[in-house]
């Protein structure tokens, strides 16, 4: 019995061979910096980076510094609430980046503090600045943008 079972094993092998595909890790996709900078800053102590959205990450200069920036999806590790991460962008000569958390447990106006109510992410570049857009399907949707010092979030009729 033990024969006939390895021999079906191994019949099945040959016809159906996985050819050392491995599975692609998206986190390779994002810049290296931002990954650095999110090691650097602890996040990864309290977030995780996900990939519920596609594109998986956005670059664009959100803060208006003239400076490219990453938004990334994160989900905190404690709550399990969905947010969004922007890693700015390093100025000349600075130790380290700034970086904003939108969600994940963090209220931001009335988008709230867990984003699992979006079901898809868009990025928006209009007269010059970079917006982030969250949309529902079932009707709830808005976009992040930058005030001067800080991200606001304002809702579509």
């Amino acid at each position: 019995m033990y024969k006939i079972f390895f021999l079906i094993l191994i019949v099945i092998a040959q016809a159906f061979p996985q050819q050392g595909r491995l599975i692609p890790n998206p986190l390779k996709n994002i810049p290296r910096w931002a990954r650095t900078e999110f090691k650097n800053h602890r996040l990864d102590k309290n977030y995780t980076i996900t990939f519920r959205y596609y594109p998986h990450y956005y670059k664009g200069d959100f803060n208006n510094d003239k400076r490219n920036d990453i938004a990334l999806q994160i989900i905190n590790n404690e709550s399990g609430k969905s947010g969004i991460v922007i890693i700015h962008g390093k100025k000349p000569q600075t130790i380290s980046t700034s970086y904003t958390i939108l969600g994940a447990g963090k209220a931001v106006d009335k988008a709230g503090d867990d984003f699992k109510w979006a079901d898809r992410w868009l990025f928006n570049d209009t007269n010059n600045r970079d917006e982030i857009i969250l949309i529902s399907n079932r009707s709830r949707k808005g976009k992040f943008t930058w005030n001067g010092s800080t991200y606001e979030w304002q809702a579509f009729k």
